[in-house]
């Protein structure tokens, strides 16, 4: 455990060295996400949620710290039962209004990376913040190893009525993605 510590405290001088030089820019930017769209199944009850923030900071030099989207919840259960939800990203361009369960995707429920994805758990029946790890998937859209075409929250069919985004009917943001990144 040392180690990690030693090495974690290096790491960290080794940037602000860099950017006390002036050879790296180290900074943090929020998005906030105030659109999306929910995409439904005709068939069943399946439902997932798509949006798109303009994350400008990606590039191959970029190197994703931390990045972390926060959304406020409100499971309506009467028990703890666990909802799994998680975020995709997206691979397939689309745009807002020619978007629904089939268009443009090639397959139905639109088109994601099955491999790569954040998660969170929540049991409890109240409304709740909850935090999403999303450095892998940034970090994925800097190095060029993943395309950035927004991203797409799942949860089980039978599931997607059992929560519901705080924020969908105020004036705040649906959720914010905040992220520490050096160049």
């Amino acid at each position: 455990m040392k180690r990690f510590k030693i090495l974690g405290s290096l790491f960290i001088l080794i940037v602000s060295l860099l950017v006390l030089s002036g050879n790296v820019i180290a900074g943090e930017v929020m998005y906030e996400i105030s659109r999306g769209k929910v995409i439904h199944d005709p068939d069943s009850q399946n439902n997932r949620f798509i949006f798109r923030p303009e994350i400008d900071i990606f590039g191959e030099s970029t190197y994703i710290v931390k990045a972390t989207l926060s959304t406020e919840i409100t499971p309506l259960t009467n028990d703890t039962t666990f909802l799994e939800i998680r975020i995709y990203p997206i691979t397939t361009d689309w745009y807002g209004n020619n978007v629904s369960w089939t268009n443009p995707w090639n397959e139905p429920g639109g088109d994601f990376d099955e491999l790569h994805y954040a998660h969170a758990l929540v049991s409890l029946p109240q409304e709740q913040e909850v935090r999403f790890d999303l450095t892998n998937l940034l970090q994925g859209f800097c190095s060029g190893n993943l395309e950035y075409y927004g991203f797409i929250v799942t949860v089980s069919a039978s599931s997607w009525d059992a929560f519901t985004l705080s924020n969908l009917h105020s004036n705040r943001p649906l959720a914010t993605i905040n992220v520490v990144y050096f160049q």
